[in-house]
């Protein structure tokens, strides 16, 4: 009894305000239009007001009874279909991991119009290389039309994947221009500037190579090993390029010049390249030049592959060149390399039997072909014709890899 006194004492009291609110408020609402005016008094209007209220959310209430079920189904059906892509999505790329290309292109085609990105420029991706993988690369590069006409916003990414493949089937001619491309309009990229240098590398453009080793190195493409062991094969490739020019001698030993004042100083004596940068001083006739770097850079830093090219150089003065060889021998006497650069020296300058024992000498610490070589053709000026002829056959079998039982047979 007490909680119902305690419920009808606040209605009445609301009640009593609100009567006496009506009887003492007056005021009217008035609606015009072209033809009709309709008046109401503002208690009247705020009722209509109050039941339109109750009308229209018992109204969404009824729709949303009736509608949301369908709604739910409809919904829980989209959720199904997108898990299910998801999941067979998921098994294409796990099939590509296990390198089960037909089963992960099929599928990764199959899902891709029907996700969202970037799911779907990974699935179309995914499925260019499964081609490509299986050897494929004409359906490859059809999957990556199939995914720039589908509209998905890709980037650089379908077109560095398409570079990548044509680099994989050595079309430099194709893969280069796009990579320039990419690269003037993501000038910083590490993969676009990575692929650039092996498109480059692989087609011999070494001055394009030159030109990119700052934008490598800035962005962390290659580490300082790297860049150096980069900088020694593009000077050395340079200058072997610049031997096999058919320009004129005069306009070579030019462009040598250029080029030699652009490689640091580090690189300089690196022995490849300066065996490189002597090789190209001769060709260009500066055969006294040559002969004075290799000189200088083995006095300076002993190296066996700067040594057997002083044997080959054609200097302008051979017997000069035995004598510097023969002081170089009392440091190294042991050393096969200068034995057999001392046997070719004296061959060049006619001192058969003088070459004969530089020559012995190196075969019996190293039995190499090319001293068996070398020392047939003395023999042969010796007149050891039999001599000759088992040297010869001894160092094809050694430059075959032959066993030795054949080798000592040869050599008896």
């Amino acid at each position: 009894m007490k909680r119902i006194f305690l419920i009808l004492i606040p209605l009445v009291v609301i009640g009593g305000v609100l009567f006496w609110l009506v009887e003492n408020t007056h005021g009217s609402v008035l609606i015009s239009t072209q033809h009709y005016i309709v008046q109401f008094s503002l208690w009247t209007a705020l009722l209509l007001v109050l039941v339109a209220f109750i009308v229209i959310r018992l109204t969404y209430s009824t729709l949303r009874a009736v509608l949301m079920p369908g709604w739910q189904l409809l919904a829980s059906r989209q959720r199904r279909r997108h898990d299910r892509m998801r999941m067979q999505n998921n098994h294409g790329l796990l099939a590509l991991v296990e390198g089960r290309w037909d089963v992960a292109k099929k599928d990764l085609l199959r899902t891709a119009d029907k996700l969202d990105a970037p799911a779907a420029l990974i699935s179309y991706i995914a499925a260019a290389n499964a081609a490509a993988q299986k050897g494929d690369i004409d359906d490859a590069l059809h999957t990556l039309d199939m995914a720039e006409q589908s509209g998905v916003v890709s980037g650089p990414a379908i077109r560095l994947t398409r570079a990548r493949l044509f680099l994989d089937q050595k079309r430099y001619k194709e893969a280069l221009p796009l990579l320039d491309r990419l690269h003037s309009e993501y000038h910083n990229h590490p993969y676009v500037l990575s692929l650039l240098a092996q498109a480059y590398q692989a087609d011999n453009r070494w001055d394009k190579l030159e030109e990119l080793l700052p934008d490598l190195q800035r962005n962390n493409v290659l580490d300082k090993k790297e860049v150096f062991d980069w900088q020694v094969q593009i000077r050395s490739s340079q200058l072997r390029l610049l031997q096999e020019s058919q320009e004129p001698n005069t306009l070579r030993l030019n462009k040598l010049e250029q080029l030699w004042s652009r490689v640091h100083k580090s690189v300089k004596v690196v022995p490849e390249v300066l065996g490189e940068y002597a090789r190209s001083l001769e060709s260009t006739g500066e055969r006294s030049a040559a002969e004075t770097v290799l000189r200088r850079a083995i006095s300076k830093n002993w190296g066996n592959d700067l040594v057997l090219l002083y044997g080959h150089l054609q200097g302008s003065d051979p017997m000069r060149q035995l004598v510097v060889a023969e002081r170089w021998l009392r440091d190294q006497p042991d050393n096969a390399d200068l034995l057999l650069t001392l046997g070719r020296l004296c061959k060049r300058n006619k001192l058969w039997g003088k070459g004969r024992d530089y020559l012995e000498a190196s075969l019996n610490l190293n039995n190499r072909p090319e001293t068996c070589a070398e020392l047939a053709l003395v023999m042969a000026k010796l007149g050891e014709e039999k001599q000759s002829r088992q040297f010869f056959k001894r160092g094809l079998l050694e430059s075959l890899g032959l066993e030795d039982d054949l080798l000592a047979d040869a050599a008896k």
